[in-house]
């Protein structure tokens, strides 16, 4: 599904990331595991197009990602969850899960929260499947940091991604 081959990501003074393989089938798990400032999240942030890679070689499903733009490499089925949560706290907990839903990435589809029945059904077993049921109609600002860690991976879920980064995904749970 994802390989890399000799990745690396270099700034002026640091090296960040050097010389990272590593290939994942479909329905593997692969963590990195490491001390603080040893590189892990910059390394998702290479994957996903955050940052751009100075040597090396990303290929998701066959398809060379390293220069794609970060909108592109997530059009392709690539989700990231990062470790401070990002969700739109105005919302409720279902509005958020439509938003991440949507199929049509443009902004009046992302405008208009009118979700069909089976949609709208689907979103409600996300939210259960998470935890957030009894929430689903209360904004986002009245949650937990766990909570909102849960909805974010839940947003995820909505989306579909093929693969999924977490990146600290329990932090400050």
């Amino acid at each position: 599904m994802i390989k890399t081959e000799h990745l690396c990501k270099r700034y002026p003074s640091l090296t960040a990331v050097e010389d990272v393989s590593f290939e994942v089938r479909p329905g593997e798990v692969l963590g990195f595991l490491g001390p603080n400032g040893a590189g892990k999240t910059t390394a998702l942030d290479v994957i996903c197009g955050k940052a751009q890679a100075t040597l090396g070689e990303i290929m998701f499903d066959g398809r060379n990602i390293t220069r794609l733009e970060e909108h592109s490499i997530a059009r392709l089925g690539i989700g990231r969850k990062f470790q401070v949560p990002s969700v739109f706290r105005e919302l409720t907990v279902g509005e958020n899960l439509h938003v991440a839903y949507c199929r049509k990435p443009s902004v009046w589809a992302n405008l208009s929260f009118g979700a069909a029945r089976a949609e709208a059904e689907e979103l409600e077993r996300l939210a259960e499947f998470v935890g957030l049921q009894d929430r689903f109609r209360r904004e986002a600002s009245t949650l937990s940091h766990g909570q909102t860690q849960w909805l974010e991976i839940a947003m995820l879920m909505a989306q579909d991604a093929r693969l999924i980064l977490l990146d600290e995904p329990t932090a400050g749970m």
